[in-house]
Order: structure tokens, then C-alpha cells, then sequence
């Protein structure tokens, strides 16, 4: 049996690879309709998004849980099937590679790090030279500029 930190809270992070890396997430309107089925999913699963970030061929979640219901499969397995539902009517010859993820217990200081990280992914490869000016990310707990 693991002991969690006594700071410990329900978060778990995930990053979800488009398949042969094709940058599926560079248009606007399509970004917003992913969010829309992340957002709508994590609800669903009882979830908050600390932090998202859709860079072109990938997409890293930080998960926040609210409560004893919350379920991070579900919140990832309910986004996958349904981000996948719609990609297979947009974009056939898309599909999603693998996830990984981290422990779901990690503390508090280890959340803002991996939320920077997470929002810094843009300047490490070279897409915009602030963090701030990378328009696909958000969060439903949030204002991100507090994160740093």
C-alpha cells in the first residue's frame, strides 16, 4: 500500500499524442471544439482543468479532482472517445497515438511546477517566445498569468 504526502491532492497529468505526429491542433476553430469536449468531459467526470495546453500534434492535461466521484480514466477516456468521434467525421486518415500520465497524487508545489512546464512547452519548441502569447491553453480553476 502507497502513503500519500500529507499535502497530497487528487491531480494526475496526461499529455494525448496525435498519431505520426500530424498537427492537428493549429486551427482556432478546431481547438475550441476540442476544449469544448475536454472541458464538457471533465465535468462530467467530476474534474476541474488546472491547466490545458493543445500544442499541434499533442495535448497536455493537468486534472485537478473535485471530491471522492472524480475519476481521471474517465475524464481521459471520455475526451479521447469523443475528441476521436469527432476527428473520424473531420479528419479520417487522423487518429490518436498513445497518453501517458503521472501519479494521482501529487501535492501542491508539484502541480504549479508541472503547470509551468506545461505552459512553457510552447517556447521550449520554438513556437512563440512568451508563454503568454500561445493562444491554445486554458484553465477552469485559474487565471494562468497567477501560475507564474
Amino acid at each position: 500500500m502507497t502513503t500519500m504526502h500529507p499535502d497530497a491532492v487528487s491531480a494526475a497529468a496526461f499529455t494525448v499524442y496525435v498519431r505520426h505526429n500530424m498537427p492537428l491542433f493549429t486551427d482556432g476553430d478546431a481547438v475550441r471544439n476540442y476544449e469544448s469536449i475536454l472541458l464538457r468531459e471533465t465535468q462530467r467526470a467530476c474534474c476541474d482543468a488546472f491547466v490545458y495546453v493543445f500544442m499541434p500534434s499533442r495535448c497536455h492535461l493537468l486534472l485537478q479532482g473535485r471530491g471522492g466521484q472524480a475519476s481521471f480514466v474517465d475524464a481521459l477516456k471520455g475526451f479521447r472517445q469523443a475528441a476521436g468521434y469527432w476527428l473520424s467525421k473531420v479528419h479520417c486518415d487522423v487518429e490518436w497515438s498513445g497518453n501517458h500520465g503521472s501519479d494521482p497524487a501529487m501535492t501542491q508545489q508539484e502541480i504549479r511546477e508541472y503547470a509551468r512546464h506545461m505552459l512553457n512547452a510552447p517556447v521550449r519548441t520554438g513556437l512563440v517566445d512568451d508563454w503568454k502569447q500561445y493562444r491554445y491553453k486554458g484553465s477552469t480553476l485559474y487565471q494562468l498569468e497567477s501560475l507564474l
